[in-house]
């Protein structure tokens, strides 16, 4: 019986704003489909006001990583994000990241990470569904014209070169400037 409710909780949320469930996850080349979530202070965002056609804000690229305060892989990868944000920023990097819980359990996420970064919630997983994507962290790279990057799935400390080199080396060419230190 719950997952019918959310079935339904999901289709009322996604129909009125004209998203589907991919048929097939979502890859690179793929266009990012549009969606709208609220952050952690309940303000609207919508995806569409920083990328496709006549955005409200000046970007070249965004990463959107889905994340949760349960998930440890999580925790390492955010404030990796964030020196991305640090040195990409002003070259038109913005950073989301997609809490997949409710808001008190993403406050917690913040606190624990220790991240300035913007936080988008999803307590119905709302996103994982319209990518056709599971397991987190979830971190991909779309460039201004909605087109996707680089994905990447999982983190780990032991491996951090490489989530860390190839990411960065994406994000470099995706916003055509030179790699910083």
């Amino acid at each position: 019986m719950k997952h019918i409710v959310l079935a339904v909780i999901i289709g009322c949320v996604l129909i009125p704003t004209g998203v589907s469930a991919q048929k097939k996850p979502l890859s690179l080349g793929d266009e990012m489909p549009g969606f709208y979530l609220k952050d952690i202070g309940g303000e609207p965002f919508f995806m569409n006001d920083y990328l496709g056609e006549n955005p409200k804000f000046e970007c070249k690229a965004v990463i959107f990583s889905l994340s949760a305060s349960t998930c440890k892989p999580c925790k390492k990868e955010i404030p990796e994000l964030g020196l991305f944000r640090d040195k990409y920023g002003k070259d038109g990097l913005k950073i989301f990241i997609i809490a997949l819980e409710k808001e008190d359990q993403a406050r917690k996420l913040v606190e624990e990470t220790g991240t300035t970064l913007p936080v988008l919630i999803d307590k119905y997983l709302m996103i994982p569904t319209l990518l056709g994507r599971k397991g987190i962290p979830f971190t991909i790279l779309v460039d201004r014209d909605r087109k996707v990057q680089y994905i990447n799935t999982g983190f780990s400390e032991e491996n951090a070169h490489e989530f860390i080199e190839p990411f960065e080396n994406a994000i470099v060419e995706t916003l055509a400037v030179d790699k910083k230190d």
